[in-house]
């Protein structure tokens, strides 16, 4: 739990530091977001697509202790995922809908392990995708101008962070390998 805080304390402090918010977002009807917002939702739609797949991989070839956490990190995924993708025509962005090469080897690497070996190699990918993953969300809060890809950043960004604690407290995380 002193981790939760301590997460929660520091992305508080990102948002204060980097006056999140303090432009005004621009949202004229009919414009596509700027390339930074742009930007946003693929690498959002990407980490979104290789977080299902990962979970999915997780629940055939993990241990009993892990899939808990794979279908809590599918269906959370899935869910942001089809927001993602209810939203983005609407904004003329053309989400990718694929995972590129390099997540994708991270993937088959993953599909090559079972058990306790996989348990651990999934729960470090998700811990560095749920990084990368959470400054990517407070990133576009903090310099996003579109209200949408803001209000989608707001509404997902607690999500990452809970399953950042739930990864915190995952089995085989911190044992010796």
């Amino acid at each position: 739990m002193r981790h939760v805080h301590l997460l929660i304390g520091t992305v508080a402090l990102m948002f204060l530091g980097g006056n999140a918010f303090a432009q005004t977002p621009e949202d004229p009807a009919g414009t596509p977001p700027n390339s930074f917002d742009q930007q946003f939702a693929m690498k959002a739609a990407v980490a979104g697509m290789a977080e299902v797949k990962l979970s999915e991989i997780a629940l055939q070839r993990g241990t009993d202790a892990i899939r808990p956490i794979a279908e809590r990190m599918r269906a959370d995924h899935a869910a942001a995922n089809q927001r993602l993708m209810m939203l983005a025509p609407t904004k003329m962005i053309s989400l990718p809908v694929d995972v590129p090469a390099e997540q994708q080897q991270v993937i088959d690497r993953l599909s090559k392990l079972s058990g306790q070996d996989f348990d651990r190699a999934y729960l470090e990918t998700l811990m560095t995708s749920h990084d990368t993953s959470l400054q990517l969300f407070v990133d576009e809060l903090k310099q996003g101008a579109d209200l949408d890809l803001l209000a989608f950043a707001a509404s997902t960004t607690p999500v990452i962070i809970q399953h950042y604690a739930l990864l915190l407290d995952a089995p085989y995380l911190h044992a010796e390998h």
